[in-house]
């Protein structure tokens, strides 16, 4: 019934049974008993290779949910240090204004005390830090 390219079509099978006459040979059925045979082979084998491929793509989705799962996890962690780095940074920053503002008033001081006749060096930091606190 086939034209030889390995494929059944309708048309192809209407055709042949048109072409029949007369009853079928004891060896046209075995024949036909024999590809029927082997074609319920190849379907068994085939159906055996989807069973595994089914259960090869089951374990892939599950790989790649657990790897979706884990990665929500790692970026949720990156954006965590990404803020306690910026509260960091943010706080570092602060204390050093603070820093820059006191070393400036106590250059002011400094400099007023040389202006006033006294010896800076005679100041000692936390008498200058008293004076920063006090506005003196």
């Amino acid at each position: 019934l086939d034209d030889g390219d390995g494929v059944l079509t309708i048309k192809e099978f209407t055709n042949g049974l048109r072409r029949m006459k007369g009853e079928a040979k004891a060896k046209d059925i075995i024949d036909v008993i024999k590809k029927l045979r082997h074609t319920a082979l190849f379907h068994t084998e085939l159906r055996a290779q989807v069973d595994q491929f089914n259960a090869s793509l089951g374990g892939l989705e599950h790989d790649v949910q657990r790897i979706q799962n884990d990665a929500g996890e790692v970026l949720g962690l990156f954006q965590e240090m990404y803020h306690r780095l910026q509260a960091h940074i943010e706080k570092e920053q602060g204390e050093d204004r603070l820093h820059a503002m006191k070393m400036a008033k106590l250059r002011e001081l400094r400099e007023e005390a040389e202006a006033n006749g006294e010896d800076p060096s005679d100041l000692d930091e936390a008498a200058l830090l008293r004076r920063i606190a006090g506005g003196s």
